[in-house]
């Protein structure tokens, strides 16, 4: 649900006409094809098929990210740096790392706020460097003031590991309950 106030592109069919608009550099159309390529990379995983199959559909859904990111997409950019945050490329090393982090980061600096959870998350776990929990507060922080609650709820959850800020975890947590935000476990 939070995700629809960010433009979210449904992972479904793909028509001609969408992929027309697509290779004419209409970034709104680059990201439903991506979208649809990573619906249907994931069928293919989900089915067994071997790397070479679904990995092929895979490069081409980050390659329409790529092409719609460079037309201006925040979307795009965000959707391009988690896939190489949650996806097999993640395991190369230092170049994914860093280019996940600057896809990121441009998402992030034109406003869109699920960039900035993802930032939090990569410097919470370390990914590209050292864990750094103060800078993934930072990061949920501005997720939050983008108008993504999660944001909320992920500071919540680093404040309470510190029985100093343990009320204003609760605090924050509670504030992102009441904007949808499902606290762990429920």
């Amino acid at each position: 649900a939070g995700m629809a106030k960010y433009g979210s592109v449904p992972a479904g069919v793909v028509t001609g006409n969408t992929e027309t608009l697509a290779r004419l550099g209409q970034a709104s159309a680059s990201c439903q094809v991506a979208a649809g390529l990573i619906a249907r990379r994931d069928k293919q995983r989900a089915e067994g098929q071997p790397w070479h199959v679904w990995g092929r559909t895979y490069m081409q859904a980050m390659l329409w990210y790529h092409r719609a990111g460079k037309n201006g997409s925040e979307l795009a950019n965000y959707q391009f740096a988690f896939e190489l945050f949650r996806g097999p490329l993640n395991k190369l090393g230092r170049l994914v790392t860093a280019t996940a982090h600057r896809y990121a980061l441009r998402s992030a600096e034109a406003g869109y706020g699920p960039a900035y959870v993802l930032l939090g998350t990569m410097h919470f776990y370390g990914f590209g460097g050292p864990a750094d929990l103060n800078l993934a507060l930072e990061m949920f922080r501005k997720a939050a003031e983008a108008g993504d609650p999660t944001g909320y709820q992920l500071q919540g959850n680093i404040l309470k590991l510190r029985p100093e800020t343990s009320a204003e975890g609760d605090r924050l947590i509670a504030l992102a309950a009441r904007r949808g935000i499902k606290p762990a476990g429920k």
